[in-house]
């Protein structure tokens, strides 16, 4: 059985760097879940750790994507069964992903994530932080770089009702492939917990969210055809966008979480930012995890994250989406 557990494993890490990519296969996707499920079963044993909301966070919506939304936005939200046994925790994970292509096109990309959370009765803090880089050529070209940025969140949460609780969040995240230097995102709210239970978990929060960016030079000067900076009459470049710009935007939210089994877990994130300076600027960011627990301490998620802002920058595509396979280690 050791001999075949070192098999299986080796079979996630290969699956899992391979799969790394924006739009993977539906078919490779579908081998690979039921090869990670399977080994899933050989090793995880009849205990699994704690069901819920207390288990591990999918990639994306443990780290991948941060900035304030998704369900990554969210802290791991108890149930009524963990008020009564995990009132006091202390949670910390890491998950780690790469790619390398070499051959007619060159390719290689990473991702890291961390979380953190600590429970005291009522008080509930959680700190989260994610990089992404990517990098590719062709021929006999130069490397460029392809992703890049970094994120941060970090969370306070009271409990101060059987199913309510009022929460603060403050998000940073710097992604000069968007045009910012740093997005910085203040939210202040309240969430309702329904279906209480060790399998199921439905979640709505709803608020506040200020908003601060910090452009980057490249992001806000014209350019020509040739995407050559454009230059004024005293030879400086010519700006299209100011350097700083601040909303204030209406924030609702809706999560879902399903244990499906003791090996496997579904995690659904929507989010919607209504503007109340503009009707027509709003933002939407949707997550999709799935994550399959291979060991008591190791699990592997797969996630899915679209983000849609509908007046970005200029040069900068209104749809964002990133497809991760992460290995996940849960230290504490």
């Amino acid at each position: 059985m050791k001999t075949k557990g070192l098999y299986n494993m080796r079979v996630i890490i290969v699956g899992g760097c391979c799969m790394w990519v924006r739009q993977p296969p539906v078919f490779g996707l579908a081998v690979f879940w039921i090869a990670v499920l399977w080994c899933g079963t050989v090793w995880a044993g009849p205990s699994l750790g704690p069901a819920g909301t207390a288990g591990q966070a999918p990639a994306s919506l443990g780290g991948t994507e941060l900035d304030g939304q998704g369900t990554f936005a969210t802290a791991t939200t108890p149930t009524v069964a963990d008020e009564a046994k995990h009132k006091d925790a202390t949670e910390f994970t890491l998950s780690a992903g790469s790619i390398l292509s070499m051959g007619n096109a060159e390719a290689a990309a990473v991702t890291g994530t961390s979380a953190f959370k600590l429970r005291r009765a009522r008080h509930q803090f959680s700190a989260n932080g994610a990089g992404n880089w990517g990098a590719g050529r062709s021929d006999d070209a130069d490397w460029h770089d392809t992703v890049g940025n970094v994120q941060g969140r970090v969370r306070y949460d009271l409990f101060f009702a059987e199913r309510w609780s009022g929460f603060v969040m403050a998000t940073a995240r710097h992604d000069r492939f968007q045009g910012l230097d740093l997005r910085l995102n203040v939210d202040p709210g309240v969430s309702l917990h329904g279906l209480p239970g060790p399998r199921n978990l439905l979640w709505l929060e709803a608020g506040y969210d200020f908003q601060f960016d910090l452009r980057t030079d490249e992001a806000i000067v014209a350019k020509d055809k040739n995407g050559r900076a454009i230059l004024d009459a005293s030879g400086s470049s010519l700006a299209v966008e100011e350097k700083t710009a601040t909303n204030h935007a209406a924030r609702i939210f809706a999560g879902y979480s399903n244990r499906m089994s003791k090996v496997a877990a579904l995690d659904v994130g929507l989010e919607w930012l209504q503007s109340v300076l503009a009707a027509d600027r709003f933002r939407f960011v949707a997550d999709i995890g799935l994550t399959a627990q291979v060991s008591e301490r190791l699990s592997v998620s797969t996630t899915f994250t679209l983000r849609y802002e509908n007046e970005p920058l200029a040069d900068v595509e209104k749809i964002d989406t990133v497809t991760a396979v992460n290995l996940v280690l849960r230290i504490l």
